[in-house]
């Protein structure tokens, strides 16, 4: 179970050099996630298919921070190519960071192909 929100704000810091404004299109955002999984149990952890349900759920986790989506509109001379969105997303708080880095707030990074990839 997932909810995820983005507010877009392109119209309050406009990015559009020049040199890139035929050929590149950059959104800017804020964004927050949250979300859980339904856990699993296994009686042999060599096999993921033995997984079976179980009716607990995990904690919710919690992300914020702001992202960038560059949308490569014109590949130059390959003018048939489709549109390739690169996104990049920074979020500064999670409600439960990883063991290995424990702070709250700090700069970490997602990369990722198009929007919903």
């Amino acid at each position: 179970m997932a909810a995820n929100a983005e507010l877009d704000v392109d119209k309050y810091i406009p990015l559009k050099p020049k040199f890139t404004r035929n050929w590149l299109h950059v959104d800017l955002y804020a964004f927050a996630d949250a979300g859980m999984i339904e856990l699993s149990r296994t009686t042999n952890l060599n096999s993921y298919w033995d997984a079976t349900p179980t009716t607990m759920w995990s904690g919710v986790r919690v992300d914020a921070g702001l992202g960038a989506a560059f949308t490569v509109k014109k590949w130059w001379k390959f003018s048939k190519a489709r549109p390739l969105t690169l996104r990049v997303d920074i979020p500064a708080f999670l409600n439960r960071p990883p063991n290995a880095n424990p702070d709250y707030f700090g700069l970490r990074y997602v990369v990722g192909v198009n929007r919903a990839f």
